[in-house]
């Protein structure tokens, strides 16, 4: 039996509240992508790393790697940034939400977690690690108006700053169930940094 697997950062409640609300405004703007497959509040996540498929034995050998490859590590903080069309906003099949503060440190830990995971016989990445949180999915690539943008923008930008700032404390390897109302998402392991 295998399980579909990534390592991310989990986000509080109040910086997933204030990413809804960035939803909220930008499909308000944008009757286009209204339709389009917004990410659930509970699912709102930085990926660190995709894993994909993996044998149940590899799970439990995965969140062994990530807890002595986390204790060498320590807490840092990260602040929402703009909203990011990806690839670009005449063409965009995601919207994201960008790291502002913390942004190298972010990469830093994907760029050690993939290290401690190819030392142990995991593929390692070949493409730059872009930190993100990704807030809908287009069916196909579509113009996306810098109003929108924008409306997005003002909505993280007006929110407390409690509620676009977090703690970053350690990495959670995930399981995603893919159902037809979307993917559920299971915490299998959380692995602490050092202090």
């Amino acid at each position: 039996m295998s399980v579909r697997t990534f390592i991310g950062i989990g986000l509080p409640l109040l910086m997933r509240q204030t990413l809804v609300s960035a939803q909220q405004a930008m499909r308000d703007t944008s009757p286009a992508w209204r339709d389009e497959k917004w990410v659930a509040e509970e699912n709102l996540h930085v990926t660190v790393k995709f894993l994909g498929q993996l044998p149940n034995d590899l799970v439990t050998e995965v969140s062994n790697t990530l807890v002595t490859a986390a204790a060498t590590l320590g807490a840092f903080q990260i602040r929402l940034g703009t909203i990011l069309a990806v690839p670009r906003s005449h063409s965009a099949t995601m919207l994201w939400a960008g790291i502002e503060e913390g942004r190298d440190a972010t990469v830093d830990l994907a760029v050690a977690l993939d290290l401690a995971l190819a030392s142990a016989g995991f593929s390692a990445e070949t493409r730059p690690f872009r930190p993100h949180i990704t807030l809908v999915r287009a069916r196909s690539p579509r113009r996306v108006a810098f109003e929108t943008i924008d409306a997005g923008d003002r909505a993280i930008h007006v929110s407390d700053d409690r509620s676009k700032r977090m703690s970053v404390r350690g990495v959670t390897l995930f399981s995603s169930t893919l159902t037809p109302y979307g993917p559920v998402y299971e915490e299998r392991s959380f692995a602490p940094f050092a202090e």
